[in-house]
């Protein structure tokens, strides 16, 4: 996440943190490559095992106390969505997909929490905090240009009696002591003066330096924004392949028996009739990376678990084989 430069006044300066207890970011950095790796594989259920390891036993919250703590949970929540994410990948790849739906489901949830939670405090306190400093500029200049004018003329004044009196070849008693005296308080007032005035120049940095946190938020809220919008794409778009496959299954169905009305013993079993039909059209694997083919394989033994012909092929794949290889036959012994 982007680190926010809020200025002192504020009080809420971003700067390198501790690690909060479920720091969800260092989970999924720390995990991510090796569950990739496991995916490229094969070693699908161990992926999906650890990706659900990294899930936290509660929900993190969005803590909204201040900037700075609200900037690290919304961190943490982002983290969340990629775990599910990477949940949902690794449910995929080993073929349910409906898991992955829900696990999708939950990462868009989390988004829209995320970015609604976010723009709601983050933005209203950026703009108190900038409102407070333009207020107290504000106040603060009406004073000093009540002041201002008074403490230049006491300065002018001094300084012209201190220049009268310095002028003098011959001075009383009294006149040293008045020298002496305004010689001490002259620099005083300078530096008063100008210690007001570097006060202006502070809050007008500060007015600056929240003006780009206000900014700032405004960018994080956008992306956050634009999270949500992806992680609901992604929903919509499971939740259709499922039902683009339910439908391609229904159709071949009707279809087959259809053509086999005539035939007394057969029968659709489930969407047995259409994995046996998917796994003998040798189109489906051949020249499909090897990863394709194993997730294709086992969403056919999600649709009919123990299918013998999609056991079969998914062994061949992960061995390095020919999905349709038929194996060695056994040797015949030739009798003497």
């Amino acid at each position: 996440m982007r680190p926010f430069a809020f200025a002192p006044v504020v009080c809420c300066i971003l700067a390198a943190q501790a690690p909060a207890p479920n720091d969800l970011t260092q989970a999924f950095n720390a995990n991510a490559q090796s569950i990739n790796q496991m995916l490229n594989a094969l070693q699908f259920q161990e992926a999906l095992a650890k990706a659900e390891s990294m899930l936290p036993a509660e929900k993190p919250t969005l803590d909204g106390k201040d900037l700075n703590t609200l900037a690290t949970s919304s961190a943490n929540h982002r983290a969340l969505v990629a775990i599910y994410k990477a949940c949902a990948n690794a449910a995929a790849a080993s073929g349910n997909w409906e898991k992955a739906a829900e696990y999708l489901q939950k990462g868009a949830e989390a988004a829209k929490e995320n970015h609604d939670t976010f723009k709601s405090l983050a933005t209203q306190k950026a703009q108190d905090a900038l409102d407070q400093m333009k207020a107290g500029r504000a106040q603060t200049q009406k004073q000093w240009d009540e002041l201002r004018p008074q403490w230049v003329a006491k300065q002018d004044e001094y300084t012209k009696l201190q220049e009268s009196l310095r002028a003098k070849s011959k001075r009383s008693k009294d006149e040293e002591a008045t020298l002496a005296e305004v010689t001490e308080i002259l620099p005083g007032i300078a530096a008063d003066i100008k210690t007001n005035d570097d006060k202006l120049k502070q809050f007008d940095a500060v007015i600056a330096n929240n003006e780009k946190v206000v900014t700032q938020v405004g960018e994080m809220t956008a992306e956050l924004a634009k999270a949500q919008t992806k992680a609901e794409e992604e929903v919509s778009s499971m939740q259709e392949k499922i039902k683009i496959q339910k439908d391609e299954i229904e159709k071949f169905n009707t279809d087959q028996i259809a053509k086999n009305k005539k035939n007394r013993k057969f029968k659709i079993d489930g969407n047995k009739n259409w994995v046996e039909a998917v796994v003998a059209d040798k189109a489906n694997f051949e020249g499909k990376p090897t990863r394709d083919q194993a997730t294709l394989l086992n969403r056919l033994l999600v649709l009919a678990p123990g299918n013998a012909k999609a056991l079969a092929a998914l062994e061949n794949v992960k061995a390095g084989r020919n999905a349709f290889d038929p194996g060695k036959k056994p040797s015949r012994k030739v009798g003497r």
